[in-house]
Parts: structure tokens; sequence; C-alpha cells
């Protein structure tokens, strides 16, 4: 699979595109870390898992989302291992250039 752009700045165009060519977008909802939602959507349009920040924990790293998936969606290795290396992006979504956050940088998996 392959990742390309990113969430960053304020902006939603990371996506995961898998080897049979089906795709996910990242989208995203909200303004602030705190009341905001990413979903992944396919290439159908269909909404795969969302993804929020545990509110009111102080706790909360960057790669710590919770994360629910549609309850009739099938899951498989490669589908696993996409929600698990996009949960950062929810966060990154809020770096900006002067923050520091580099976000979501195109990778081969």
């Amino acid at each position: 699979m392959y990742s390309s752009g990113q969430n960053f700045n304020r902006r939603a165009y990371a996506c995961v595109t898998f080897p049979d060519q089906r795709w996910l977008r990242f989208l995203v909802r909200g303004t602030e870390p705190w009341n905001t939602i990413m979903t992944a959507v396919d290439q159908a349009g269909n909404r795969v898992a969302r993804y929020r920040k545990s509110t009111g924990d102080p706790r909360w790293e960057r790669a710590e989302a919770e994360i629910t998936v549609h309850p009739d969606q099938r899951l498989t290795d490669e589908l696993v291992l996409a929600i698990a290396i996009s949960a950062e992006w929810l966060e990154s979504y809020f770096s900006s250039p002067s923050s520091g956050g580099a976000g979501a940088v195109a990778t081969g998996v």
C-alpha cells in the first residue's frame, strides 16, 4: 500500500492507495483538536472509520485517537494497517509550518 498527501495546516489531503487501486481519503471536520472528527472514506464514498481525540484527557499524545470502524466493514490486514498508520493524521491536521510539525509524508508500506 502507498500513502500520499498530508493532513497538515488545516488541509485534508492524506490518502492511502491499496495494491488493487482501492483508496481511502481522510477527511476532517472540526475547528479544534477537541471537537474534530476525521473520517476515512473509500473510493465509493463509504465511511470506513472515524477518528477523534480522546476529549478531556491531557495525556493525549500525537498518535493516540479513538477509532471506530463501521460494523459492516470487513477488516483485512491491509485495512487495519491503513487505519493504524493514519491515526496520527488527525493531530497533524492542526500542525502548521511555524509549529515545527511536518505532517504526513508519502511513504510506501
